[in-house]
């Protein structure tokens, strides 16, 4: 199998989930989310409405969520399986072993700043961990629109890149997804919050299938993405929809 397609695929399939609006339009690939899809998250009690959808496009104010504030920069998950023993990076030769494996907070379900916070950790960190493993099960988990998560299970080529990579038959050179806030708070309108910060994405120095590595440019290995996370707590959960654009390289193509 040639190498081209799946690093092209990847960096596609990232930015379809984590970058509505012009990030969409440079990956071609993913449908763009609307505001309303804010009601179509993991939580199925979770609800919007036109009206909702205006609200949030409105100008912020300060945030009203309880709790405290967080450091601006990068997030931070702090829980993580890690009993399947020592991890072991990948390398050219050998596709990464014993990554450790996201978990949710106890917080996630809080209406709080905190609960905020620690979903938008576990969406870095579960979408890094489904590039380095293939596993979708704790990106299933995250409390992305629905929209946005399936725009990597219903695109052919995304999910047979992933699915190489979870039979061990394809790797990346240890991806990394990077969040980080600009603010110590989200702000608020309505019944929405939004927090804006950036994506970083380092998809590695090669790519290996079927044995075979190959080199990337270095110019084509970062993708840096301004973000804004918009947020409706709803029926005892958050539901939460990306937007943003690409500020960084071209494509993976190698």
């Amino acid at each position: 199998m040639p190498t081209r397609l799946p690093h092209h695929v990847s960096r596609r399939a990232a930015l379809g989930v984590l970058g509505a609006g012009s990030a969409t339009v440079v990956v071609g690939c993913a449908p763009a989310v609307k505001p309303a899809d804010l009601g179509q998250g993991s939580s199925s009690s979770a609800s919007s409405s036109s009206s909702s959808a205006s609200s949030s496009s409105s100008s912020s104010s300060a945030s009203t969520l309880p709790g405290n504030s967080k450091n601006t920069g990068e997030v931070k998950l702090e829980k993580y399986d890690t009993s399947a023993g020592e991890h072991q990076p990948a390398t050219r030769t050998e596709k990464p072993k014993n990554v450790p494996k996201p978990l949710l907070s106890d917080k996630v379900n809080e209406k709080t700043i905190d609960g905020l916070y620690e979903n938008i950790a576990y969406i870095a960190a579960s979408m890094q961990y489904l590039f380095q493993t293939g596993d979708m099960e704790p990106f299933e988990k995250c409390a992305l629109v629905s929209s946005e998560k399936s725009s990597l299970s219903s695109n052919t080529d995304a999910s047979e890149m992933l699915k190489m990579i979870k039979e061990g038959n394809a790797w990346l050179d240890n991806p990394t997804v990077v969040f980080s806030l600009n603010t110590s708070t989200p702000s608020s309108s309505g019944s929405f919050y939004s927090w804006n910060g950036t994506m970083k994405m380092n998809m590695g120095s090669y790519i290996v299938v079927n044995s075979m590595s190959k080199d990337v440019d270095s110019s084509k290995q970062h993708v840096d993405t301004d973000i804004t996370f918009e947020a409706l707590y709803s029926g005892s959960s958050w539901t939460i929809r990306s937007s943003g654009g690409a500020a960084g390289s071209g494509g993976f193509s190698i």
